[in-house]
């Protein structure tokens, strides 16, 4: 899939200053490991709507496998599916688990175009992609204890491409607070969270994807 400069470049903010205050305005009240009880409780309850969009199992030839599929059912998002995917793998030889925090170049790029107003996040310095840009620069981070050290960065339109450009913000926004993508640095899932049903709908509806709708807490 071509890379479109206009959507998908990230550069790292280096004013401290930028990034609180960035973070004050950011829809995320409170920075914590993003679970479905997190995205629950913090954005369901609130009016936004949720999704959770799976990242893939793969067969030998390196081809994606829904978790449907793999599973042979409909697929809730309980504590035991992670579990239930590892054993589905050993029962099938030739599938291959989901990439943990990571989703691929196809999926996260897609995913961003379809939230095209997501320009600001927060990317795990533990990544590699991350670790690279970084390099040895003097960048504030956010530590949020027990989990890890993030940097921040928007995206901008008219700079060169670079190595993060094609993974997904560990907690991303868009400027109006309507957006807001998190993915944990070892989860098999990314929680898109939207106050417009349309954007959930358009993923959903994009065959690229598998997802599970998320209901709020007066729903479920």
């Amino acid at each position: 899939m071509k890379r479109d400069t206009a959507t998908l470049s990230w550069e790292p903010v280096a004013s401290q200053a930028e990034m609180n205050a960035s973070l004050q305005q950011s829809p995320i009240k409170v920075l914590s490991y993003p679970t479905r009880q997190y995205v629950e409780s913090n954005f369901l309850s609130s009016g936004y709507h949720g999704l959770a969009v799976l990242n893939p199992l793969f067969d030998r030839s390196g081809r994606f496998v829904t978790w449907r599929s793999a599973l042979g059912r409909d697929v809730k998002l309980d504590h035991g599916i992670q579990n239930e995917l590892k054993l589905a793998c050993q029962a099938s030889p030739q599938l291959r688990p989901p990439t943990s925090g990571l989703m691929p170049d196809m999926l996260s790029e897609a995913l961003l175009r379809h939230t095209g107003g997501v320009a600001n996040g927060f990317f795990w310095d533990g990544r590699v992609e991350v670790a690279t840009i970084v390099g040895s620069k003097t960048l504030p981070r956010v530590e949020i204890p027990d989990y890890g050290k993030f940097v921040f960065a928007r995206r901008l339109p008219s700079k060169t491409l670079t190595a993060i450009d094609a993974i997904l913000p560990n907690y991303g926004w868009s400027s109006n607070g309507a957006q807001i993508l998190l993915q944990g640095i070892d989860s098999v899932e990314t929680y898109l969270v939207s106050q417009s049903l349309s954007v959930l709908d358009a993923v959903q509806n994009n065959s690229l994807f598998e997802s599970v709708r998320l209901e709020s807490p007066q729903l479920g």
